[in-house]
């Protein structure tokens, strides 16, 4: 991870990254293959537009912005926004962003 003071974390067969003790991703889950994100809801609906491999969680999770990720549906370029997007929502810095 290239986010200045993320922390990883292994959680039950997946893996969780964190900023401040908040998680934002969480990688494996609801599979292998697959990773949630948490985004403002606006940054979700901003998103699911640009590619078929973002889609909102099931239910409430997924109204208040946490989004399911395909990751075979996306490459480093695609993903990299949406993951900065759920890492400043977190409270990463943005001034640490290079």
């Amino acid at each position: 991870m290239s986010l200045p003071r993320t922390q990883e974390r292994p959680v039950l067969g997946s893996q969780e990254f964190r900023i401040k003790d908040k998680v934002f991703a969480t990688l494996g889950w609801p599979e292998a293959g697959w990773a949630v994100i948490k985004l403002a809801p606006a940054d979700q609906t901003r998103f699911l537009g640009l590619c078929e491999g973002l889609s909102p969680e099931p239910g409430g999770r997924g109204r208040r912005g946490v989004t399911r990720v395909r990751l075979a549906a996306l490459d480093a370029d695609r993903l990299a926004p949406v993951l900065k997007a759920a890492w400043t929502q977190a409270g990463g810095p943005v001034a640490d962003y290079a």
